[in-house]
């Protein structure tokens, strides 16, 4: 009896003393690549608003991408500009972590399931997201850049001035 008494109190213990899996931090180093699904959550993204717009997103946590160095517990955006060029938000916002989510921007804008990489936005609508590496993030976009710039070149074909 008193080691059932003995294994309950620890259990209680460890429990209330043991770190929480979902704690801020945890995911710094970490990145994911989402595509939205629909323009500002209404329609799908037709070609062309492909190739002008920033359909795709990528979220860095605890690193910025403009400074290169960390920046624990925030999360910062990359997207291709309508230059074609890859551009990473200047401030990230802090980001909290729960066991299933986590959540970032004003008031909770963003939510990314943790298990199914789905991210909901208030005015984007959903993006279906793809975990990627950091270091490799320019990769990621490229072939969008070139798909766009190709299309682009195909509309001046002919172009005098």
């Amino acid at each position: 009896m008193k080691l059932m008494k003995f294994l309950v109190v620890a259990l209680v213990a460890g429990g209330v003393f043991a770190p929480v899996a979902s704690q801020a931090g945890e995911v710094d180093g970490k990145a994911v690549l989402c595509e939205w699904e629909k323009r500002f959550g209404q329609r799908a993204y037709t070609a062309e608003e492909k190739r002008e717009e920033g359909h795709l997103h990528a979220f860095i946590f605890g690193y910025n991408p403009s400074a290169e160095s960390k920046s624990p517990n925030e999360v910062y955006g990359l997207f291709i500009s309508q230059t074609r060029e890859l551009y990473a938000e200047e401030t990230g916002s802090q980001y909290y972590p729960s066991l299933t989510q986590i959540h970032w921007g004003e008031t909770d804008k963003y939510i990314l399931s943790r298990k199914t990489l789905l991210l909901k936005h208030d005015i984007f609508g959903s993006a279906q997201c793809e975990l990627i590496e950091i270091h490799k993030i320019t990769s990621y976009f490229q072939p969008y850049i070139d798909y766009g710039n190709a299309l682009d070149e195909k509309v001046r074909e002919g172009n005098k001035i």
